[in-house]
């Protein structure tokens, strides 16, 4: 009776868009915009639905013309706010949560036509409980839909070059195109990477001339060209050297700089292992399941042969994540969020080799070390519940030069935040991980029978742990992290005189000020706007504050500041002109 269940796909179907909707949407909107990129996103949305009709093209943001990127995405955000009558923290998140909803469903769709349901089933909660996977569905970054747009592209490529169907060509040419609406050449250039990498590996180099069938290069090129002619005109030219020179080529190969501190090639290691916690854990088994190495070996001797029997799917989803993985490894410029569509074939490699339940029962002992290990950790965190509980123990982790080096203030303030939490509710957390180890030992008893029942519990207590930290601990992380109360603070202090940003800028800020900000960047400039002002109103961060002269100071007054173990160390300064004799 239960293998029918996991077999019925409609039901599973249904299970999935149940349990992700739930993971991406609840309390969505109860946390506000903490990434400058999704209160870029917000204001983008602010001018293209009240400003005029040319700002569909290229959106105001912050004063000037955004030519960073294409426009696709803003228009998601702008349609969605437009839906929701509002332009809030909800409505901005609401097409990344639909873009991770999708990506989820679709791999289950995918996997179940090449495999089967029960296999697409369990690669959809290892997608759907990924702990970076989730928190981006959850996070306005365009990064999510350019990774869901990777997929559909790739998988029905894929498919293409199974059964020859002109529609997955079709599909994938359109969904080609999307992504470089929304990201630019990227969107081209990696598909277009992976797909003659792998047919190479298959021998089969001859193929790619059916990508060029004339029909799919009318789609690519109806979907592309019109927005970035008209973005061209706009701009007078400048929308192509901003984008494609400056935010493109100088940004990969960082000519003109690194727009920040230069990372380094194995960056994106640690992201990659931390961001698909808790799945992480089934890595080492990928030697004994895939044995690429034989492979590989085999790709480069002098002749070498394959054949789409020859576990060519998973050789494809092995040659989609390394190819996005070293593409970005070899930029210059870094950040976690460029790998996501890394994920999707990781964690599809991981669903496969989990799905096989013949393999997981000649390799159980694995799989029973897994969760005792992870049942051990939960029982040890207990005492160390205790101590993060401590109020100065915040202070103590970051006063250490370790982990002052790889974390920042974002992240003391969650740890704070959390801190608070569990001086307020010191029984919660370890309640709640006893349950989880309850959960634990009782599907790795019934595994002897049913496995998968044991990779089920594993998912369900990772994400009963996600829907305690977003019902409960997010909302407590947010009064260190959110600028909105400051920002209506603000508001009431200053209206209706002028507001300046002194060495600094955030759009998060400006965008809850909702107001005209001026920005001053020098000492001898704020000096300047102080003398010539009858009363002046700065918003200043506490270290620049710190530099200004004795004498500048002696004029200053704080009116108000953000709270003290607060993220942004945030200043309301006022002056009053001082009478000339």
């Amino acid at each position: 009776m239960k293998d029918r269940l996991m077999q019925n796909q409609y039901l599973l179907l249904l299970i999935l868009i149940t349990w992700t909707s739930t993971l991406f949407f609840i309390n969505l909107g109860e946390k506000a915009l903490w990434s400058a990129q999704e209160a870029r996103n917000a204001l983008a949305a602010t001018t293209m639905l009240k400003g005029p009709v040319d700002e569909w093209i290229i959106p105001t943001i912050a004063f000037e013309k955004s030519t960073q990127k294409p426009v696709f995405f803003y228009w998601l955000v702008a349609v969605s706010c437009w839906i929701g009558q509002t332009i809030s923290a909800l409505w901005v998140r609401v097409p990344s949560a639909l873009s991770g909803l999708l990506s989820v469903l679709y791999v289950f769709l995918f996997i179940s036509r090449l495999k089967d349901a029960k296999t697409g089933f369990i690669t959809a909660l290892i997608l759907s409980t990924s702990v970076k996977f989730l928190a981006m569905s959850r996070t306005s970054r365009i990064d999510i839909f350019l990774s869901l747009c990777m997929t559909i592209t790739l998988c029905e490529l894929f498919l293409f070059f199974l059964n020859k169907r002109r529609f997955h060509l079709l599909a994938a040419t359109f969904f080609t195109g999307i992504a470089v609406l929304c990201k630019g050449p990227v969107g081209l250039i990696l598909p277009g990477v992976i797909i003659v990498a792998f047919l190479w590996t298959q021998n089969d180099l001859r193929s790619i001339r059916l990508l060029f069938h004339p029909m799919a290069i009318a789609v690519f090129l109806l979907t592309v060209l019109p927005y970035y002619i008209f973005a061209t005109i706009v701009t007078d030219g400048s929308f192509l050297y901003d984008f494609i020179i400056r935010h493109n080529i100088e940004r990969f190969t960082g000519i003109e700089g690194t727009f920040g501190k230069r990372k380094p090639v194995w960056f994106y290691i640690p992201h990659l292992l931390a961001g698909l916690i808790p799945w992480t854990l089934f890595l080492p088994l990928f030697g004994w399941y895939y044995r690429f190495e034989k492979r590989i070996k085999a790709l480069f001797s002098v002749r070498h042969s394959a054949s789409p029997q020859d576990n060519s799917f998973a050789f494809f989803l092995f040659i989609w994540f390394a190819c996005v993985f070293a593409f970005f490894s070899l930029a210059s410029f870094k950040r976690s969020d460029y790998i996501l569509p890394a994920y999707t074939p990781a964690v599809m490699l991981i669903g496969v080799m989990l799905g096989d339940f013949s393999f997981l029962k000649k390799h159980r002992r694995w799989l029973k070390t897994i969760i005792v290990a992870v049942s051990i950790i939960l029982v040890l965190q207990l005492p160390l519940f205790f101590v993060i509980g401590f109020k100065q123990f915040p202070d103590y982790l970051f006063s250490i030069n370790l982990v002052d080096t790889y974390f920042n203030s974002n992240d003391k303030a969650t740890l704070t935040a959390i801190s608070d939490f569990i001086r307020g509710h010191i029984i919660v957390l370890p309640v709640i991980s006893v349950i989880s180890i309850c959960i634990l030992i009782a599907g790795l008893i019934v595994s002897g029978k049913k496995i998968r029942l044991s990779l089920i519990s594993f998912a369900a207590v990772a994400g009963m742990s996600y829907i305690f930290y977003f019902s409960k601990l997010e909302p407590v992380v947010d009064e260190y992290r959110t600028l909105e109360p400051f920002a209506n603070n603000v508001n009431s202090l200053v209206n209706p005189h002028a507001l300046v940003m002194y060495h600094f800028w955030n759009h998060q800020l400006y965008f809850y000020l909702n107001r005209e900000v001026e920005v001053i960047y020098f000492p001898h400039e704020m000096e300047e706007y102080c003398n010539t002002h009858d009363q002046s109103f700065i918003i200043a961060e506490q270290k620049w504050y710190d530099y200004l002269s004795d004498e500048m100071k002696a004029r200053i007054e704080i009116l108000h500041t953000t709270p003290e173990l607060h993220s942004k160390h945030l200043l309301l300064l006022h002056t009053k002109r001082t009478p000339q004799h």
